[in-house]
């Protein structure tokens, strides 16, 4: 899959809403810099209305994007030059394997991210990451979906999960994903290239789902079919904005809000069923 680089030129205060607006793409992953942002893109997504809603948006907000091709290779060069590790508390670092390991954690994963989302870096997985902290993993059953790098269905397995299903619409995804479950020597995580529409309704104690809102909304309906009864599910991808929107969808299909956290502008929350 071909994706764009599309640089967001904005002002600090536009610029949450303009993440907002420009989150009607359900593949987009969004990287925040001091002069708006980076927006990744597969490439066929905007050629299908990029041009249609950035003038949408233009009318909206005023704001400058310019849009540069992005092979594997480069991206590969970028993400290399910069990727530092993660360290959540003592409790996990999130490494590239030309990174030495720290002993001084609970759980050091080797994540290479190439093409995937899902290194720790952005505040939505660090969150997702900082929750499961706090849960008891043992013997439970998982859903990732969106599972980008696979790292919280990596990190549920080696807290103990024992069934573990991982899905992405993105086969680089899926490939980067069984990539990083063997580097991590786990075996218990089954990875797929679907959406959750393709797949037969299971149960599962815990569902990750770190996406964006129109996914996530999109999505509300069939989550509550897939959570056990005392199960939860883990959301984020959400701005602070955006609360009342997830919320009210959620109230919707009988999932109650437990707790919430926020870092940034980002909101990780945690639901259960009525």
């Amino acid at each position: 899959m071909s994706y764009n680089k599309i640089k967001l030129s904005c002002s600090e205060t536009q610029l949450q809403s303009l993440i907002a607006l420009y989150s009607q793409f359900e593949n987009a992953s969004f990287e925040e810099t001091n002069f708006g942002c980076f927006i990744y893109l597969p490439k066929n997504d905007w050629e299908e209305k990029g041009t249609a809603l950035y003038n949408q948006i233009k009318a909206l907000i005023d704001h400058e994007i310019t849009i540069e091709k992005l092979v594997d290779k480069n991206w590969n060069e970028i993400w290399e030059q910069s990727f530092e590790p993660v360290v959540i508390d003592n409790f996990c670092q999130l490494r590239a394997d030309f990174h030495p390991p720290n002993p001084t954690v609970k759980f050091d994963l080797l994540i290479n991210p190439k093409l995937a989302f899902g290194t720790g870096h952005h505040e939505t997985t660090f969150m997702m990451i900082s929750e499961m902290s706090k849960h008891d993993f043992q013997n439970k059953s998982i859903f990732d979906f969106g599972c980008g790098t696979a790292v919280l269905a990596i990190l549920a397995e080696l807290m103990g999960a024992d069934k573990l299903l991982a899905i992405d619409y993105d086969q680089h995804a899926v490939e980067n994903s069984k990539e990083n479950i063997g580097l991590n020597n786990c075996n218990k995580v089954e990875v797929k290239q679907a959406s959750i529409e393709d797949l037969e309704v299971k149960t599962y104690d815990f569902i990750f789902a770190n996406i964006n809102r129109q996914v996530l909304l999109k999505s509300m309906i069939l989550f509550k079919d897939f959570l056990k009864p005392d199960g939860l599910l883990f959301m984020s991808g959400i701005l602070q904005q955006d609360f009342d929107l997830i919320k009210s969808a959620a109230d919707k299909n009988n999932l109650n809000l437990q707790s919430q956290n926020q870092k940034g502008d980002w909101l990780c929350l945690i639901f259960s069923k009525f």
